[in-house]
């Protein structure tokens, strides 16, 4: 038995010295040590790198434009225009108290480029809440604001006459409409590609005549 152990010790580190030194037959040690991988791989000279923020899931950004005030026929034109996009707009509205009282203004003369001069010289004068009227009797004059009596309008009026030299009336608001603004929230596009979307909007403010902002907040 010792002399077994003996031999097979001897064996033992022969084959040892010889696995250290390399001099084993290369078919003696397949399918030991590191494996080829090399053998299983595909197209290894295609594969491409991808930056870490293309792996991210995208998300999509909104916007919002808000119309209005538009009185109850307007808005519910506007509402089936947009109502014609499905799911791509999302549409809120909020009922707007009607004014009453006197109004100062600049009244219309049919020439927008016009308008557009005296809107600027107005605000040059100092009248930064003038705001151009959109609908109703007074549309496309230019507001200098809502009074609650006739001689507070009227003194308005002078001085906005005498900073600007244009001439400013004074009228009583009749009962209006009901009116409302809307509000329209749409996702962008993305690399400034067109957006179908947007455009469909541009073209519902140009055929209903009004115009839109950003919303507010």
């Amino acid at each position: 038995m010792i002399r077994l152990l003996l031999i097979a010790t001897v064996l033992a580190n022969a084959v040892a010295f010889l696995w250290w030194s390399n001099l084993l037959p290369a078919q003696w040690l397949a399918g030991f040590g590191e494996p080829d991988r090399s053998t299983t791989q595909l197209a290894a000279d295609k594969l491409a790198l991808v930056p870490l923020d293309r792996l991210k899931p995208k998300q999509t950004v909104m916007t919002c434009v808000e119309m209005g005030p538009l009185e109850q026929l307007v808005g519910e034109r506007l509402l089936v225009m947009a109502d014609e996009m499905g799911d791509q707009v999302k549409v809120s509205s909020k009922d707007v108290d009607a004014q009453t009282g006197w109004v100062a203004f600049v009244p219309w003369n049919g020439d927008s480029r016009a308008m557009d001069r005296r809107f600027a010289e107005l605000k040059r004068a100092g009248f930064l809440d003038a705001q151009a009227v959109l609908q109703g009797n007074l549309r496309g004059s230019i507001s200098l604001g809502v009074y609650a009596s006739v001689e507070s309008a009227k003194q308005a009026a002078q001085q906005a006459a005498n900073k600007s030299g244009l001439e400013v009336r004074v009228t009583e608001l009749s009962k209006q409409a009901p009116r409302a603004t809307y509000q329209l929230r749409y996702a962008l596009t993305e690399d400034g590609a067109p957006n179908p979307v947007q455009s469909r909007i541009t073209a519902i403010k140009i055929e209903l005549g009004i115009s839109s902002s950003p919303c507010p907040g």
